[in-house]
């Protein structure tokens, strides 16, 4: 399943919107909208679907992708609840500007309830569950009983959970989580990811019999030629591995 072959540069398509241009703005909206078309027509048909964003390292743009994605389904009239799953860097909490102080965490350790933590957008559709307090055991947190009681209570009421994760080839944090969910589509960073890190992406994620949506490619502007090198790749590398087509 091909989630996106546009090239752009990495920005936020709401959060951030004075960074860039309006063109390079608009392409960039565009780009998630195809990855929500794609996403909603390639999903079996069920009440929630669960679907977990993940890289190989940190800097890939995880955070951002996992807060368009979850924008744009919103948009297309689906109730959507995006998680900041991430326990150690908490950017996409960072990014919303909105409370962090009390959230998942608190919520799995049962310090609070979800609704007394979940915060309500500025976007229609669209709930946000910080990472919440800081704690010493983020994998245990999101392995726990209590972490999959939680996903399958609030699951009622939502279309979608989008949920950000820590980079598997980093830490095994969100493991359990993209076991759980219903799919992951994993975010890759041209300059950054390197074959080596995509390939133990991929074995990492064979392990626990993952179900791969596809890949949000992050490029550095669209008139650019692609970087290659003995350590990077670009277009031509992701065309025949293990069959994602970017044509």
């Amino acid at each position: 399943m091909v989630m996106s072959k546009s090239i752009f540069n990495d920005a936020a398509m709401d959060t951030n919107p004075g960074s860039v241009s309006s063109t390079t703005l608009f392409a960039i909206k565009e780009a998630y909208k195809t990855v929500r078309t794609n996403l909603i027509l390639n999903l079996d048909d069920k009440p929630c679907h669960i679907i977990t964003l993940t890289s190989s390292v940190s800097g890939e743009g995880k955070s951002t992708s996992s807060i368009n994605l979850a924008i744009a389904i919103a948009q297309f009239d689906k109730k959507v609840l995006m998680i900041d799953a991430d326990l150690r860097k908490k950017r996409a909490s960072k990014y919303l500007k909105l409370n962090s102080t009390v959230g998942l965490t608190d919520v799995v350790k049962g310090n609070t309830t979800f609704d007394a933590a979940v915060n309500a957008t500025k976007y229609p559709n669209l709930d946000f569950l910080s990472s919440g307090a800081s704690v010493n055991n983020p994998a245990e947190i999101l392995a726990s009983r209590a972490m999959n009681v939680l996903l399958d209570e609030i699951s009622k009421n939502y279309d979608f959970i989008i949920i950000d994760t820590p980079p598997v080839n980093i830490v095994s944090d969100a493991l359990p989580l993209i076991k759980k969910s219903d799919g992951v589509i994993l975010v890759a960073r041209e300059q950054i990811i390197t074959t080596k890190d995509f390939n133990k992406l991929i074995s990492n994620l064979k392990i626990i019999d993952a179900n791969i949506l596809g890949i949000i490619y992050i490029g550095t502007d669209i008139t650019q030629p692609y970087y290659h090198s003995k350590s990077y790749f670009g277009k031509d590398y992701y065309n025949k591995y293990n069959g994602y087509d970017f044509e």
